[in-house]
């Protein structure tokens, strides 16, 4: 049914579909831990 070629594209497929989740997530958690750094840093400094 599915064949040889299938079979052999599955990898690369699995790979794609991967990277079309994780690189918008790598990108969001990237974006929330600057925030929060920046956040934490704000709050240690002294207010004047």
């Amino acid at each position: 049914m599915i064949g040889y070629m299938g079979i052999c594209l599955a990898l690369p497929l699995a790979w794609v579909f991967t990277d079309m989740y994780m690189v918008p997530v790598y990108f969001l958690c990237i974006r929330r831990m600057s925030d929060t750094k920046e956040t934490a840093v704000s709050k240690l400094q002294p207010q004047m």
